[in-house]
């Protein structure tokens, strides 16, 4: 009787262990995040694309953030602020030329 037992709370427990990873991995890498990140005022000004290529705009100051535009080659960016992120790289926070708000590498812009 008790190995009955034991074997019906390990298959139990397992399948627990089994349904919460399948809920972990649904579950969002990192959410949005707005302007309340940011850690110094940029004083509002326009900054043009320093590449040819397109700049990921994202949801928050990150690579593992969600891309939700993109800064075309020599396009504008207009800055509103900006923080540094755990990496150690600054990302600023604004909006594209089209109205799209969100976080930009600074390594795309002449900050």
């Amino acid at each position: 009787m008790k190995s009955s037992s034991a074997r019906k709370t390990v298959v139990g427990m397992a399948a627990s262990a089994v349904a919460l990873g399948a809920v972990m991995a649904t579950a969002s890498s990192a959410s949005a995040v707005n302007s309340s990140a940011c850690t110094r005022d940029d004083k509002n000004h326009w900054a043009y694309s320093v590449d040819l290529s397109d700049a990921p705009l994202r949801e928050g100051p990150g690579n593992q953030y969600r891309q939700k535009g993109t800064l075309e080659g020599l396009h504008a960016f207009y800055v509103i602020c900006s923080t540094v992120n755990g990496s150690g790289n600054r990302w600023y926070y604004g909006d594209l030329a089209n109205g799209t708000r969100g976080w930009l590498w600074g390594r795309w812009i002449n900050g």
